[in-house]
């Protein structure tokens, strides 16, 4: 679910399994057998990495007693070309790591070594591009949207279940497709979005305004792809921040290439004092579109919440 970025959906769901799997209690691998143990690390390090990701306190003992096994060890190590996918789930279960956790450390060394002998790998298994793109960009540089494109287009029903989720299999075709669906329908929402912030660019004089840079998809692009509210109250969010970095990006440039020395002060005493009506030229133009953003977002927030927040964001501004 989370893979294919349907989580948001099934919210009560997926907490009631994080909290069975919360409470559930480790079972004592020192006598399994080799095979239960390398099952009992996969499973482990999914339920580590699912908690972990979803705010729950869980130790890195839970999964990095394999470390301290070197009968596991070696038969990861020997039979590597079936054992890719056990692999690159120790491998993503590192992907949060806390200052002070060198069994992580350890085990993302460990996977990273074996990870990278793909030239062994079983594409039937577990797809080469999905190993190469974990190894390749660090989870936190990684875009989700993107990422839940790469998993939604890899149709093989064992990389979708990633474990042993039989039931997930049985469905695959109709989570691609259900996923598939809320892919194009976010994308037509970006697209909306974006369009809509490019006609305020324009409105405002923003867009062509004659000097520094034209930030106007970048701001977009950064503040959609950062966002990790569910996707409809996220909405405000992506447009405050694109429509923020849009002004402070014109605003910088006025001040560091275009602006004169007393147009710079005419724009600084208009904020302080929030009256613009003597200004002039680029100086006019920034103070116009800071306002009207100003007060779009105080009004959404006063309807919503029944708070009018305006003369707290203009200090937020005077401050800057």
């Amino acid at each position: 679910m989370d893979n294919f970025g349907l989580g948001e959906y099934f919210s009560k769901e997926i907490e009631h399994f994080l909290l069975q799997i919360h409470k559930y209690e480790s079972k004592d691998v020192e006598r399994m057998p080799i095979w239960s143990k390398v099952d009992q690390l996969h499973k482990d390090s999914l339920e580590f990495r699912l908690l972990r990701m979803n705010g729950y306190n869980v130790s890195p003992d839970s999964f990095c007693w394999f470390l301290n096994d070197e009968e596991i060890q070696d038969h990861l190590k020997t039979n590597i070309e079936h054992l890719f996918l056990v692999m690159l789930s120790v491998y993503r279960a590192t992907d949060l790591i806390f200052p002070g956790e060198s069994e992580l450390e350890k085990a993302k060394e460990f996977s990273r070594k074996l990870l990278e002998k793909n030239e062994f790998i079983d594409e039937i298994m577990v797809s080469s591009s999905h190993i190469k793109h974990e190894m390749s960009t660090p989870w936190m540089a990684r875009l989700k949207h993107l990422d839940h494109r790469m998993w939604i287009e890899d149709r093989d029903q064992n990389v979708i279940s990633t474990g042993k989720a039989s039931s997930v299999c049985l469905h695959a075709d109709k989570l691609t497709h259900l996923a598939s669906k809320n892919f194009e329908l976010r994308q037509a929402v970006y697209r909306r979005e974006m369009e809509d912030l490019i006609k305020w660019v324009k409105k405002w004089g923003l867009y062509d305004i004659g000097f520094g840079r034209e930030k106007t998809t970048y701001c977009y692009f950064a503040a959609s792809s950062s966002t990790s509210l569910p996707f409809e109250s996220a909405a405000n969010v992506r447009k405050l921040m694109a429509k923020s970095g849009i002004l402070i990006t014109v605003a910088d440039d006025f001040f560091d290439e275009e602006g004169s020395s007393d147009e710079l002060e005419a724009l600084t005493e208009a904020v302080i004092r929030w009256e613009g009506k003597q200004l002039k030229g680029y100086g006019k133009i920034i103070f116009k579109a800071l306002d009207n953003h100003i007060k779009e977002t105080a009004e959404t927030y006063r309807k919503q919440h029944g708070t009018d927040i305006t003369n707290h964001f203009r200090n937020i501004v005077r401050l800057y």
